[in-house]
């Protein structure tokens, strides 16, 4: 796991307050080959 979400996630809200977190607990090493879906349409949601 790449981060902890109970450990990470309220520290990087805390430090970034413009802040989008999108958790995808079915991938693994190769996000974009992994969950490809989701990362774009997050990205598509954070940059209309």
């Amino acid at each position: 796991m790449v981060f902890r979400p109970r450990a990470c996630i309220p520290r990087l809200h805390a430090s970034f307050t413009d802040l989008d977190v999108v958790e995808l607990p079915r991938a693994r090493h190769f996000l974009q080959e992994d969950a490809p879906d989701e990362i774009t349409s997050a990205i598509a949601k954070r940059f209309p």
